[in-house]
């Protein structure tokens, strides 16, 4: 069989380490992309998840790759919030797991030279320009002008030329500005700390920090962000800006024949707590699953709507309950948060589910609305909600 995966951000390779490791033998997997095309220069944040599936398909080994050089990786130990509450927290990634912050720009480059060495024959490439011409028994892309027929794609190409075929969601951010700072950092965390206007990540990898400020554009102009961001947040004058608008929205449907869409193809959302790389490997998951007849178009299209839903949750509930400012964006925040999880069925089905847990069940850790009991129970304390312990409705909901 003949597997098409187009691109080469981050989606795209880790898309290909997800099938270059699990899919059998007979499966030969091609990249698809254009080396002119410039990937997003930006450090990057990953859960266990992507952690797992890129060192299946790389051997990546922190003790043997990491702390620098390769992919300027460190170690990811958890996220640290700052400002939500009168006291700072971390959400821990639980034992014996760990993510990674990298270098995207040196991704791929890694993950070829090893793809190459470790998979052979299975791993091929095709530069170039691509076009889909052709979706029905088969899938025929056009790339540099020559045709060349595929079982499956996996389109993995970056943000949608047409939003058509996608669902917006009203998050509280739609835009961010990002600093890359000189440094060595050492801290193993992802930070997350509250702003007046948003709130910011701070991220390390082996040879800076990176910073983004996130804030609405309609409650803020960007010289107030930017304002805010040099003045109480920055601390250093050495920094190369970035600015990005941004939508959030999810497809509506994530398979259309033999094409599937993965990465920003797929969905978009804020960027709180790095959740949009444990949807995508789910997606290849998935796809790998109906590739060998174990789940319908239609099933697996729920399920990943399913999915989509239940991440605006995960951070709906994380923002119901506001920070340590009383301003505009946090109001917002709070209002647009909580009407989604009390207009939520599949929601408040979980949280019910997640508040009959005795405190065994929860040490049994069952994944619920995409993260296991453990975490729920931990955020529940550390954001001051009590709910799921104690039984207190305080919230409105």
């Amino acid at each position: 069989m003949k597997i098409a995966i187009i691109g080469v951000g981050t989606a795209g390779i880790t898309t290909l380490s997800y099938f270059l490791y699990n899919a059998p033998p007979n499966f030969k997997i091609y990249s698809i992309h254009d080396p002119s095309k410039p990937i997003l220069g930006v450090g990057e944040s990953s859960t266990t998840i992507f952690t797992k599936n890129f060192c299946n398909g790389t051997k990546f080994n922190m003790l043997e790759d990491g702390y620098g050089q390769q992919l300027d990786a460190t170690l990811k130990l958890g996220v640290k919030y700052i400002d939500w509450r009168s006291h700072d927290f971390y959400s821990n990634l639980l034992p014996g797991a760990y993510g990674i912050t990298f270098d995207n720009r040196k991704l791929k480059q890694f993950a070829f030279d090893r793809f190459e060495k470790i998979w052979g024959d299975k791993f091929r490439i095709i530069e170039g320009k691509c076009d889909i011409v052709e979706n029905s028994d088969q899938v025929t892309l056009n790339i540099n002008h020559g045709l060349h027929n595929f079982d499956y794609v996996i389109d993995c190409r970056g943000f949608p030329d047409s939003y058509d075929d996608y669902q917006f969601v009203d998050m509280p951010t739609n835009s961010a500005i990002v600093a890359n700072i000189t440094g060595n950092p050492d801290f193993q965390w992802t930070g997350h700390t509250a702003t007046r206007n948003g709130w910011m990540f701070t991220l390390n990898v082996h040879s800076r920090i990176s910073r983004g400020y996130l804030y609405n554009d309609k409650l803020t102009t960007i010289n107030e962000a930017l304002d805010d961001f040099e003045r109480n947040y920055l601390l250093t004058r050495d920094a190369t800006y970035n600015h990005f608008d941004f939508k959030s929205y999810h497809a509506k449907s994530f398979i259309k024949n033999r094409v599937i869409v993965n990465g920003n193809k797929a969905l978009f959302y804020e960027p709180i707590e790095a959740l949009s790389g444990a949807f995508y490997d789910t997606v290849s998951e998935y796809a790998l699953s109906h590739m060998l007849g174990h789940i319908g178009t239609q099933p697996m299209n729920n399920q990943l709507l399913d999915l989509a839903h239940d991440y605006i949750s995960v951070i709906s509930y994380l923002y119901q309950g506001g920070s340590i400012y009383n301003t505009p964006f946090w109001r917002y925040a709070k209002l647009i948060s909580k009407k989604h999880l009390g207009s939520s069925e599949r929601w408040k089905k979980q949280y019910k589910f997640l508040k009959s847990l005795s405190r065994e069940q929860i040490d049994h850790d069952e994944i619920v609305c995409m993260f296991g009991s453990k975490v729920w129970s931990s955020w529940d304390k550390h954001f001051g909600y009590k709910q799921m312990i104690t039984g207190n409705d305080s919230l409105e909901w």
